[in-house]
């Protein structure tokens, strides 16, 4: 937001953690967040240009991202863009298959679930946002997948893999045989 702010956008941030409102007001003025939720978005119908939503999505539940998926679609004036990220569920990480892991020991130990994490495909979640109201939806791929095992390995050779990589990340990661397996999905969609 300050990044938006500086370029002289006019910006609401909607955030439902308290805790997280009180840190971001350390960056932007505290009246430009609001207490609120992707689920019940606190903005009138068609009255904003431009919503992104960076690792919001990837905590919820199918039900509750389709949810969350039309109301940016109600919030967004006609023609309106919506950029979003996700998690590939095919990515070559290996995070589902270590969430799918963590599932079974929680199930096993009788443990509670510490987090949810929803995973997508760039196919089923395009098709999800059309049925949300989208007209023109675009996925793209991001992040070398492997690279993430790397950089918890050895931080120092993830940096060394990755920079030799980032000149060819489009190519690795977003051309369309190789999206599936990106680490991360990037949404762009126009109401």
């Amino acid at each position: 937001m300050a990044r938006l702010l500086e370029q002289g956008f006019n910006v609401t941030g909607i955030e439902p953690s308290a805790e997280m409102r009180r840190l971001a007001a350390k960056n932007i003025p505290a009246s430009l967040i609001s207490e609120g939720s992707v689920l019940k978005l606190p903005a009138s119908a068609s009255s904003i240009d431009f919503v992104y939503a960076i690792e919001v999505f990837r905590y919820l539940d199918t039900y509750d991202n389709a949810q969350g998926h039309r109301e940016i679609a109600r919030v967004l004036k006609p023609g309106g863009i919506y950029f979003g990220t996700y998690v590939n569920k095919w990515a070559l990480d290996g995070f589902r298959q270590l969430s799918q892991v963590r599932q079974l020991v929680e199930r096993l130990t009788g443990v509670p679930r510490r987090y949810h994490v929803e995973f997508e495909t760039p196919s089923s979640l395009c098709e999800k946002l059309r049925t949300a109201g989208f007209s023109q939806v675009m996925a793209h791929g991001a992040m070398f997948a492997p690279l993430r095992v790397l950089h918890k390995v050895s931080p120092r050779l993830g940096a060394a893999v990755s920079r030799l990589t980032m000149p060819h990340e489009t190519w690795l990661s977003d051309i369309r045989p190789f999206r599936s397996f990106a680490g991360h999905l990037i949404i762009m969609a126009r109401r």
